[in-house]
């Protein structure tokens, strides 16, 4: 199904796909509406409890999500570890029915998790938004940098897969997103028997990972709640994130030592140095996806605060 793949740095590629949206547009309308009723707000709901049923019958109304599924599955299983279109097809419905659409595709290529934990609801609008003062944003809250990081580090098992839908691209020449394969960062490392001991400490220490506000329990500001676990692993195969990083250690300084700045510094420095990065700005109407348990992504601080993404999380099935 997937037309051309070209890579652009190790790991990291576009792909195009043939437009069948217009041609399945009312049977995925219909399987939606069946599930969710015609007067649900796609923005707001969560998990359903006939997921597996709903999952088939979205692939019985499209079978074109089946074998998309099927093959970024393997890619992403494999050599790539994220995966863009520059078109996916979207961008002459409304909004509603864009986001009816991208649900219907999040239950194709995995299993959709709520996006927090108070509202439930799968979909997720990345756009800078106002917060209380006491609020502890992420970067889907806000418009300044996001450096490289993975999403959910914060949580016991991120999501393996995410996708981001771009509807309205920034204007402002800000809101560039890069990527950069982990396995290639741990090859940088290993390089060097300093960065050895530092992947070591990585792979072995448990370190906190404060929880954004909006992802906690209580989904409230003054809620602090952490997630302990070491940066390296099997599966993931990272977790990072530097901000809910320094915040952890922060709040729980037991777990901050001279060691785990040395080593947290090599491994920053290692992501900086790095000449395999991909950035590009998203276009409105692109789908970036991407394998959470390996892909390292940043974007950079942006002013047109009309950007607009949708995001969804999947854990594997």
């Amino acid at each position: 199904m997937l037309n051309t793949i070209k890579e652009e740095k190790p790991g990291i590629g576009w792909f195009e796909m043939p437009q069948f949206w217009a041609a399945r547009l009312q049977s995925l309308l219909d399987v939606f509406d069946c599930y969710y009723g015609e007067e649900s707000d796609p923005a707001w709901v969560g998990h359903h409890a006939k997921e597996p049923r709903f999952r088939l019958d979205v692939y019985d109304a499209a079978p074109e999500l089946l074998q998309l599924s099927s093959e970024l599955h393997e890619l992403l299983g494999g050599r790539y570890c994220a995966l863009f279109t520059r078109n996916f097809g979207l961008s002459a419905y409304s909004l509603p029915i864009q986001r009816k659409l991208l649900l219907c595709t999040s239950l194709a290529l995995g299993s959709p998790t709520p996006t927090d934990q108070v509202s439930q609801r799968i979909l997720w609008d990345v756009k800078a938004r106002s917060t209380s003062k006491n609020h502890y944003a992420t970067f889907s809250e806000h418009a300044a940098e996001a450096y490289y990081h993975t999403d959910t580090q914060y949580f016991s098992y991120p999501e393996k897969y995410i996708f981001l839908y771009t509807v309205c691209a920034a204007k402002c020449g800000g809101g560039v997103s890069s990527f950069l394969d982990a396995r290639l960062v741990k090859n940088r490392l290993m390089a060097s028997s300093e960065g050895s001991d530092a992947y070591k400490l990585l792979e072995t220490e448990k370190l906190p990972f404060r929880i954004p506000s909006s992802f906690t329990s209580l989904g409230a500001a003054a809620c602090a709640e952490f997630t302990f676990s070491p940066i390296f692993g099997d599966a993931p195969y990272i977790r990072f994130r530097k901000d809910t990083l320094e915040e952890g250690l922060r709040l729980r300084p037991e777990y901050d030592s001279p060691e785990v700045r040395w080593a947290l510094e090599l491994l920053e420095r290692a992501i900086d140095s790095s000449t395999d990065t991909f950035s590009s700005p998203l276009p409105a109407d692109s789908l970036s996806i991407v394998n959470n348990h390996v892909a390292l992504h940043a974007r950079t601080a942006f002013s047109d605060t009309s950007r607009h993404l949708i995001r969804a999380r999947m854990q594997a099935i």
